[in-house]
């Protein structure tokens, strides 16, 4: 895959990584996707890739720039929008994809994504209004155990690096 960063724009880390590893494995080619705060659009491209059909938002016009680059070097169709969390999405997914911002922001970064709880509750009030599936990468501790409560159902993968990619789903 081909890749650019742009100044300010979260980079792929073992975070990303870890999420598109297990994704990659459960989303299947031609299944509707979101990805919520795409940042650079790793995650995106790589899905729109393997046949998903894509749709990235973020909330910063810099990470949705990234990601139309990034689609365009890889000479795939990745749909973006410029969203807080679900602002601006319309429709329904087979899966939602989030890798929340729970890292202290670094010097270059907008503080208009750093929320340390309100994001991620603010994510769970609405994710099943646009989807039955989705995938949240986590770090273990106090953040992960709130998570954990309140999704009844659902599956973790854990990797070395004490991060957690929960996929919950709908109990029905």
């Amino acid at each position: 895959m081909r890749f650019v960063l742009l100044p300010g724009v979260y980079p792929p880390a073992e975070d990303t990584f870890f999420l598109l590893s297990v994704v990659e494995q459960k989303i299947k080619r031609g299944e509707r996707v979101l990805e919520v705060g795409s940042g650079s659009g790793y995650i995106s491209v790589a899905m729109a890739l393997r046949g998903a059909r894509v749709t990235a938002s973020d909330i910063d016009p810099k990470a949705v720039l990234n990601t139309r680059l990034n689609a365009k070097l890889n000479h795939v169709k990745v749909r973006t929008i410029l969203s807080d969390l679900f602002e601006h999405v319309q429709g329904y997914y087979d899966s939602v994809i989030f890798n929340p911002p729970y890292l202290e922001p670094w010097p270059e970064a907008s503080s208009s994504w750093w929320d340390e709880k309100g994001i991620v509750d603010a994510f769970l009030e609405e994710v099943f209004d646009y989807t039955e599936r989705f995938f949240i990468v986590l770090e273990e501790g106090p953040l992960f155990e709130r998570v954990r409560k309140r999704i009844r159902c659902r599956r973790e993968w854990r990797n070395t690096f004490h991060l957690v990619v929960v996929e919950g789903f709908s109990c029905q």
